[in-house]
């Protein structure tokens, strides 16, 4: 028997040793584990700034061209280190609420162009996207809501934007 059996002293690493090294891991765990973009309040956003315009006849380059136009403006929210542009994507074709300028409105499919931008992986972009494009432009109001998704490093998401161009103004420059 070893002198510290007999002396009724416990051996090896006690329980309180164990708890105390236990305590001090799980903060070295926890701040060691990368977020994941997917996890954050929806890391990318999108949104119409201003009121649109149109643009006639052959005024722009396809894909502006006999069409309108919305400018968008993308944010993202990624992990400071990122480095890698994200792909966000709009549908080719949408469900939207078409008005003329007498007032009658339905419901018609719209062509959008173009659907994909490389978004830079910190804070926002501005891009222009053109909807209709039906070989002409008469004073039409487009509204609706379109879906976006989006593919950065693995992981991918989706939104929607709303989208309400109401201004039947040439647009002042091409984008």
């Amino acid at each position: 028997m070893s002198d510290q059996e007999k002396a009724g002293e416990p051996t090896g690493i006690s329980r309180r040793t164990v708890t105390k090294a236990a305590v001090w891991a799980v903060p070295a765990i926890a701040v060691a584990t990368a977020i994941p973009i997917a996890s954050a309040s929806q890391p990318v956003t999108a949104t119409q700034t201003g009121s649109g315009c149109k643009t006639p006849g052959n005024s722009c380059k396809d894909p502006y061209n006999k069409g309108y136009i919305a400018t968008l403006q993308i944010c993202a929210t990624l992990p400071a280190s990122a480095t890698q542009p994200i792909t966000f994507t709009l549908p080719t074709t949408a469900q939207m609420t078409v008005c003329t300028q007498g007032g009658g409105c339905s419901t018609q499919t719209v062509n959008i162009a173009p659907t994909t931008f490389s978004i830079t992986s910190k804070g926002c972009q501005t891009v222009s996207v053109d909807f209709f494009n039906n070989g002409s432009s008469p004073n039409y109001s487009i509204a609706g809501t379109l879906n976006f998704s989006w593919t950065w490093q693995g992981q991918s998401g989706s939104g929607t934007v709303q989208i309400d161009i109401t201004n039947t103004n040439p647009c002042p420059s091409c984008p």
